[in-house]
């Protein structure tokens, strides 16, 4: 049995193991598991929020889970389960969703930043021990007219400089390393990406954090 304290019951169904030995230690997939009740008919009202966010993130969303296990010697000629040999005491497992990185400096729609300034972002809540590389983009908030865009619009053209680093909160602007050196007086815009160690997003928005504005003077 599968429930949380949010969304209520989850996951009741029935698993014939045949005979075990004392002792015996058995790992179990899930396509194994038959008679599975989803409690999508309304004894579970929560359910359907459940699935609704496990679709939208790919992630179990974050709350405290338990899991309760029965032992039974059968099934009978009708389903049934018959005579309980043990019945175990609730596990509880607490699933924390690591956030997106937060942007600390430049702030947002700074005009005073410098030719070479310092990004320094708030890293992810991810456990300890898994190594996240952080994309730092750098975009213009103009076109090639100079005519100001919205920072939306900004994100979807070229970078015009992309940094990677992993597990660090900080870096330094280089301008060799960009595609195109600031312009005094110019607004761009910059953005963080999480990803960890096995290419996965941390966070919603794709591991992405907010835009964030500044004019370079």
């Amino acid at each position: 049995m599968f429930s949380s304290r949010r969304f209520g019951g989850i996951l009741d169904g029935d698993l014939v193991l045949g005979r075990l030995e004392a002792n015996e230690t058995r790992i179990i997939r899930n396509d194994q598991v038959t008679q599975s009740d989803l409690k999508k008919d309304g004894d579970a009202p929560g359910y359907q929020a459940f699935e609704d966010e496990v679709l939208r993130t790919g992630l179990l969303p974050a709350d405290k889970y338990y899991f309760r296990f029965e032992l039974w010697s059968g099934l009978s000629d009708w389903n049934r389960r018959v005579d309980m040999i043990d019945d175990s005491q609730p596990w509880e497992i607490e699933i924390r969703n690591p956030n997106a990185p937060i942007l600390i400096s430049p702030v947002h729609e700074d005009e005073s930043v410098g030719r070479f300034p310092t990004f320094v972002w708030e890293q992810t809540d991810i456990r300890p021990g898994v190594s996240v590389t952080y994309f730092l983009r750098l975009y213009e908030q103009f076109d090639r007219e100079g005519v100001e865009i919205s920072p939306e619009d900004a994100v979807s053209r070229i970078p015009i400089w992309i940094k990677e680093v992993i597990n660090l909160k900080t870096v330094n602007f280089v301008s060799g390393e960009a595609r195109e050196d600031f312009i005094c007086g110019r607004k761009y815009v910059w953005q963080i990406q999480a990803i960890d160690e096995v290419g996965r997003y941390v966070g919603q928005n794709e591991g992405k954090s907010e835009i964030w504005s500044f004019t370079v003077q």
